[in-house]
């Protein structure tokens, strides 16, 4: 019976070690942090963020050099039940149509790259089907998506160049590099100095067929613009909350 007693002792002990382990590999960092130096702010009209990137783990970390993105809080005005009132982002920095090279620059470990940005008061966002334009205010929360890779993938490439007359080696691993990993920090976007309207601190909200245009081309077409400002004014009409089932515009 001891013999028995002191086998199950052990094998508690073997759980428990491993359970232990488990955890520990459950609450290890991330090797990238984002990490915000001071709140943001609205200043001269413009959304301030600063921040820092930090490479938390003993290996170099690549950035790529067009790999970060903010996005802002909206919420989803459907007339679909399951889908009315979802959460969702919109993109107000980062996003591009012109196709680049895969270029990265190196971060080592413990290094921190320091980055700050002026984030617009408004995104304009398009209805393609409705041919409308409109803005809406950047509020509520703030995403920033920083995209990096564990080890080099572009090992071959010279980085000091980045156009049509890089060699073909240098193409192909911009096509067939691996997806990046990502770090994401989500912060509270404050109201302007002036406060908030009550009810209006929270995300704007976005109709079905709503995003962002890259380039924001329509944002200059009149008939576009001048849709989107009734549908701005229709939305008004129904309160902060929209709690109305939408009816499309």
């Amino acid at each position: 019976m001891a013999y028995a007693f002191v086998r199950l002792l052990v094998c508690i002990l073997l759980v428990g070690g491993k359970q232990g382990a488990t955890n520990q590999l459950a609450v290890s960092p991330p090797p990238l942090e984002v990490r915000l130096t001071k709140p943001p702010q609205w200043e001269g009209g413009c959304l301030k963020i600063s921040f820092d990137l930090v490479n938390r783990s003993a290996t170099t970390l690549f950035l790529p050099t067009t790999g970060l993105y903010m996005d802002s809080s909206t919420r989803l005005l459907s007339s679909e039940p399951e889908k009315n009132g979802r959460a969702e982002w919109i993109n107000v920095y980062g996003a591009s149509d012109i196709m680049r090279l895969l270029e990265t620059k190196p971060l080592g470990p413990g290094a921190v790259k320091h980055y700050e940005y002026c984030a617009a008061s408004a995104v304009g966002v398009v209805d393609q089907a409705k041919k409308l334009w409109r803005e809406i205010p950047v509020r509520g929360r703030l995403r920033i998506d920083a995209q990096y890779y564990l080890s080099d993938p572009t090992p071959h490439a010279d980085r000091t160049q980045g156009n049509d007359s890089d060699p073909p080696l240098k193409r192909w691993f911009a096509e067939k590099q691996a997806p990046p990993e990502e770090a994401i920090l989500i912060t509270n976007i404050p109201c302007p100095k002036d406060g908030c309207v009550r009810g209006c601190d929270g995300p704007p909200s976005v109709l079905e067929g709503e995003s962002v245009n890259v380039p924001d081309v329509f944002q200059h077409d009149r008939e576009w613009v001048e849709r989107g400002k009734e549908r701005t004014e229709e939305l008004r009409k129904w309160g902060p909350w929209h709690t109305n089932l939408v009816r499309r515009t």
